[in-house]
């Protein structure tokens, strides 16, 4: 690239460089040791998501996000390793090498064979490349052409193509040419070098800036901006980044051992053994003092100074007396006219000073003899009651209180080494190594709470603490400082943390080195040098980091066919099919200062947020179909957080879920259904046939056996009867016609009664009536019979079989009653019950286990009681008949007792 070129390129993109380097700025240096893949850079861009995008002669490109370098060359796909530019746009990269452009689509890579490319414009939606022959244009899809401008120019090296909003210019080979377009036949000017547009920046001040870092200007290709306000160097020695500093130095490379503001100036002593002084002229060395300074504190003119094993008495600066002692000096602390000493092995002493004897009074240890158990005291402080605080290696706590020792034993719940102590208002501050900082009011008894908050300490090692005066709590750990805002209930409110890529270069703060001016500055000792902070009006906030998703994936697939990115937060909705149901997001915040401190968090279709992490990828494996979407932040180290992206998708329903399947399927169930209803009815009907034919031909044959029955007990009961009446022929022939009378009347109704299935109850009882009239005249033995029917029973409407109860009274007297000596007694009742007929017969006779015996004696078998017995219970089935004898309170029995029921049947 020639020296004009070269000239434009450095001052083009920078700001006013009088405002830009009148700032405090350091660089960084990335090169092969930081994962760089080549050392000369020759191009620097940065892409929307905030990726460094670095070009390298040999190496091919380096994607940084800050963390790590992410190579792509030829083994990834590109044309060559050797790149000359840059330039990008939404999610793509285009590469000029000295082969040709390679096209990078997200992973996807497209090569262009040309001759080499120096640079890469864009104009509107044209990108033109400069290239060794001529001026070339790509064209998506089919490659790149020459724009034939003049045979010149055709064959010309083009090293840059610039538009300055109205004309074209091209540095060439063959000088420097202005045009009105970059179309064929355009007309063409040659130009002076002198008539370039000019730029307004102070080439000077750039040029110092490069010169205090060992870079001169020909070695710069690439000087580029990011989105931080980071300036990236591009050079033959590798890349650069100039970072502004928050902070401003002195004494680098040195240790600070202690510092003390001692009116407009900083009293400091570092590794080099000594004291010196820092104020608006300079850094002025203490010469009086020689030996390594652990602590200094003071009051007025008058300075004290403490070594290992001696104070240092100084007025004005000036050197006046020395202090020799026998114990290690950690730290001093002036109150009023007494000193106070905190020691590393002999606990607290305190001693007061004669200034105009230079003699020491009034000297007191306080040891274990006094309450102070540990004697490695790492911190004294006094409090607003003027007592004297103090907290050990150990993790004791204390204080001193017109010279008594309260001894407060080890406060915390962990065993930490109390480091620092620090009292703001009516509250008391212990910074501890591995704990972090714990609080309590100043009471009768102390109460300690860890300090925290939804926002967490960057470290736990606390070595400084120090309140300033806009009431917020700064505290020097081994990787930085940190301001914490406290609210009123001494939680965290917020934290912003300084550290190396805010110019805090020591990073590591060491102990009794942190001090605060009225002017709001605020000064930190550290292991490489004095660090000032000034005051917190010139401290801005980092910008809001910007969230962008890096990859959607559906099935382990990128989805390469659509921008992620214009999605976000849109109406677009991607729709995918049922199996399209696993699908994984990453996502990307690029901060180029704190890489490692980008938190994520998401969460899907309005859930509860999921909590701060660093993981950069969420899967959703087996999604039901419907609606979602998925919403993520991003936090970076001050916890700035960015505002949340949205990306809308759904999963489409299987084929079994959707509407004109399910009426399908519900048609088709519906006519299996009804077809197997009208199967099963056809089946049912076909059966009940069948089973009404069987119960017919079943009801049939029972009335036959019935009938049957009643033919067998018929014959039985007429026999009976004649031979009563042919005993009484010879005898009384009165009673014999008397008792034909009543036998034929009997006979009658019966014969009529058994040609029917049933008879009226009312009946029933009056051919019960004649049979036992009968039995009456053909009897010597004289009985009586009663016939009882309930009250409610209407015997006209009842309906039971003909001659059901006629066998049981015609046992009950022939076999109970007329075997018996006494005077025969046969009731008969009847009452409906539960729809059943209920009926009892009761005799007064022998009973029916005498009866049987009788009856087994003479072998004879009442056949008419069997027959009815079996027709009752086919009538009503079994346990409806039941025989059983009557007994007295005496045991002895009275009679038989014959109860059965059958279903209650009216005719109406």
């Amino acid at each position: 690239m020639c020296t004009f070129i070269k000239k434009i390129t450095f001052f083009s993109i920078m700001f006013s460089a009088v405002v830009l380097y009148s700032q405090n700025y350091h660089f960084d240096i990335y090169s092969l040791k930081e994962g760089l893949p080549q050392s000369q850079v020759n191009d620097v861009v940065q892409d929307e998501i905030g990726y460094l995008w670095v070009a390298t002669n040999g190496g091919g490109v380096a994607q940084f996000d800050g963390k790590q370098f992410f190579i792509w060359n030829k083994k990834s796909g590109l044309i060559s390793n050797y790149i000359t530019s840059l330039y990008t746009e939404y999610n793509s990269i285009y590469i000029g090498t000295r082969d040709g452009l390679s096209v990078k689509l997200k992973s996807k890579v497209t090569n262009y064979k040309s001759p080499k490319i120096n640079s890469i414009h864009k104009n509107e939606n044209d990108i033109y490349l400069a290239t060794n022959k001529g001026v070339r244009r790509y064209f998506e899809n089919v490659g790149v052409q020459l724009v034939s401008l003049s045979k010149e120019l055709d064959n010309a090296v083009i090293h840059t193509i610039f538009f300055d909003g109205n004309l074209f210019w091209l540095d060439s080979n063959v000088g420097i040419f202005k045009l009105s377009s970059l179309e064929s036949n355009t007309e063409i000017e040659k130009v002076k070098s002198s008539e370039y547009p000019k730029l307004n920046n102070d080439e000077m001040s750039i040029s110092s800036i490069l010169e205090e870092n060992k870079l001169r200007s020909s070695d710069v290709n690439k000087i580029y901006k990011d989105k931080q306000s980071n300036i990236w160097i591009g050079s033959t020695k590798g890349l650069f980044k100039l970072s502004q500093n928050k902070f401003e130095h002195s004494l680098l490379g040195n240790r600070i051992k202690s510092v003390y503001k001692a009116g407009n100036s900083i009293i400091v002593s570092n590794s080099e053994r000594g004291l010196v002084k820092i104020d608006s002229l300079g850094v002025h060395k203490i010469k009086s003092v020689n030996l390594k300074i652990n602590s200094i504190s003071g009051k007025d003119s008058i300075i004290f100074a403490g070594s290992d094993k001696s104070v240092f008495v100084l007025n004005s600066l000036k050197l006046i007396d020395t202090l020799n002692f026998e114990f290690k000096i950690k730290k001093l602390l002036v109150q009023n006219d007494k000193i106070w000493v905190a020691t590393q092995n002999h606990g607290v002493v305190s001693f007061n000073y004669d200034l105009k004897t230079g003699s020491v009074i009034n000297y007191y240890n306080y040891s274990k003899t006094d309450g102070v158990y540990d004697l490695k005291i790492n911190d004294i402080q006094l409090d607003r009651l003027e007592r004297l605080w103090y907290v050990t290696k150990d993790g004791f706590l204390g204080y001193i209180d017109k010279n008594i020792v309260k001894h407060l034993g080890k406060p915390l719940p962990t065993n930490s080494n109390i480091g620092s102590i620090v009292f703001h208002g009516t509250k008391l501050f212990l910074g501890t190594q591995g704990s972090g900082v714990w609080w309590s009011e100043v009471a009768e008894e102390l109460n300690f709470v860890r300090l925290t908050g939804q926002k967490k300490l960057f470290s736990q090692n606390i070595y400084q603490m120090i309140f300033d005066q806009y009431q917020n709590l700064w505290i020097g750990t081994q990787s930085g400082i940190d301001k914490i805002e406290l609210d009123n209930s001494t939680q965290i409110n917020n934290i912003f943390h300084f550290g190396k890529s805010e110019g805090f270069i020591g990073v590591e703060v060491t102990e009794n080195t942190i001090a605060s001016g009225d002017d709001g500055n605020i000064w930190f000792g550290t292991v490489n040098g004095l660090t000032k902070l000034p005051s917190e009006s010139s401290v801005k906030n980092d910008e809001k980091p910007v969230l962008y998703f890096e990859d959607i994936e559906v099935v382990y697939n990128s989805i390469d066919t659509i921008n992620y990115n214009d999605w976000i937060n849109s109406s677009k909705k991607l729709n995918l099919k049922p199996t399209d149901n696993h699908i994984a997001f990453s996502l990307k915040t690029v901060d180029l200062n704190h890489p490692k401190d980008v938190e994520y968090r998401w969460r899907m279709s309005t859930k509860e947020w999921s909590g701060w992490s660093k993981d950069t990828k969420y899967n959703f494996p087996s999604l039901e179909s419907g609606n979602y979407t998925f919403e993520a932040q991003s936090r970076t180290l001050n916890f700035n957080e960015s505002n949340p992206i949205l990306f809308n998708f759904s999963i489409g329903k299987p084929l079994v879920q959707k509407l004109w399947f399910k009426l399908m399927v519900i048609s088709f169930l519906i006519f299996i259904g009804l077809y197997f209803i009208l199967s099963y009815f056809n089946r049912v009907k076909q059966r009940n046939l069948e089973i009404k034919e069987r119960l017919e031909l079943e009801n049939n044959l029972l009335s036959l056996e019935q009938k049957a029955l009643r033919l067998q007990m018929n014959p039985h009961f007429i026999f009976n009867v004649l031979n009563g009446i042919k005993s009484m022929g010879s005898s009384d022939s009165s009673k014999m016609n008397s008792t034909i009378n009543k036998f034929a009347s009997l006979l009658r109704l019966t014969l009529n009664n058994s040609r029917q299935d049933t008879i009226s109850l009312s009946e029933e009882i009056t051919t019960l009536k004649n049979y036992i009239e009968v039995e009456q005249l053909m009897t010597e033995k004289k009985f009586n019979y009663s016939i009882d029917v309930k009250s409610d029973i209407d015997t006209e409407e009842i309906l039971i079989p003909p001659m059901l109860i006629q066998p049981f009274v015609e046992n009950a007297i022939r076999h109970g009653i007329l075997p018996n000596n006494k005077i025969g007694e046969l009731g008969i009742n009847f009452e409906v019950k539960e729809e059943q007929l209920h009926c009892i017969i009761e005799d007064n006779g022998v009973g029916v286990y005498q009866s049987q015996m009788n009856k087994s004696k003479t072998d004879h078998q009442s056949m008419a009681l069997q027959v009815t017995k079996e027709r009752v219970e086919s009538i009503s089935g079994k346990g409806s008949f039941r025989i059983e004898e009557i007994i007295d309170e005496d045991n002895s029995v009275k009679g038989t007792r014959v109860l059965f029921k059958i279903p209650l049947v009216t005719d109406f």
